[in-house]
């Protein structure tokens, strides 16, 4: 409780593993790479490389409410596009679609309208919803707060989730696509579909994030890149983009 009030979470989930340890007589720790629920974040690092552990984005705000603000763009593909993808023109932003901007990772529903991400039933299209892998919040330590990144990963889940997800876009001049995640993470679409031409330069600025570990051909490698690669960008949009850099705001 004394952490919780003082605003330093690691050492509060710190003393809870270590009681929970102590009464199950266990000291295993799962990794989420072979999980198909997610798992409580970690306080330390189990290597450099590591993504599933708590963090302090070091984004520290005095007003609440700009925190939440902060965290609720950090979550939006038109942030994506402007901070991590570099899409200057405002046109461009809101004329392609970005089905190469994985923002499914951070949870569903995901759709406006007829577009986004849609669960394939091969003859109709369902909503699909899934809840965050990530609690980003506000912690509030002495007068002001820091804001947290708490990544409950799993992989499993979303091994299988990525195999049933489309993305429907519309083009202002091309018309609709209608691309299978699996497809679009496995380089696999067609050079004669609608957005291929149009959004591949774009997707190349970021291909860590468009086609996770392209250099591997394994789909379970890509998509575990992904995950890790999003964890990551999620962290600096916070940090770098949209904090501002002022702690007094």
């Amino acid at each position: 409780c004394k952490s919780i009030i003082s605003g330093d979470i690691q050492q509060a989930f710190r003393t809870f593993y270590n009681n929970f340890n102590k009464n199950v007589k266990t000291n295993k720790v799962n990794k989420w790479e072979n999980s198909a629920v997610p798992l409580a974040p970690l306080v330390d690092k189990s290597n450099n490389e590591a993504v599933d552990v708590i963090t302090n984005t070091q984004c520290n705000k005095s007003d609440v409410i700009i925190a939440l603000k902060i965290i609720q763009d950090a979550f939006l593909k038109s942030n994506f596009k402007i901070y991590v993808y570099r899409i200057e023109h405002k046109n461009d932003r809101k004329k392609k679609p970005a089905p190469y901007i994985h923002t499914w990772i951070f949870g569903l529903p995901r759709n406006v309208g007829d577009t986004g991400y849609f669960k394939d039933n091969g003859k109709h299209l369902t909503m699909l919803r899934r809840q965050s892998m990530f609690i980003v919040t506000p912690v509030k330590k002495d007068n002001s707060y820091d804001i947290y990144i708490l990544p409950f990963l799993s992989f499993y889940d979303n091994l299988n989730q990525s195999k049933e997800i489309v993305h429907i876009g519309k083009h202002k001049k091309t018309g609709k696509h209608r691309l299978k995640v699996a497809d679009i993470i496995s380089s696999k679409v067609d050079k004669d579909e609608i957005w291929y031409n149009v959004e591949l330069r774009l997707a190349n600025k970021k291909s860590n994030l468009s086609f996770g570990n392209s250099n591997v051909n394994y789909y379970d490698d890509r998509l575990k890149g992904l995950i890790q690669n999003y964890t990551r960008e999620l962290l600096n949009l916070i940090k770098k983009d949209l904090c501002g850099g002022s702690n007094t705001q």
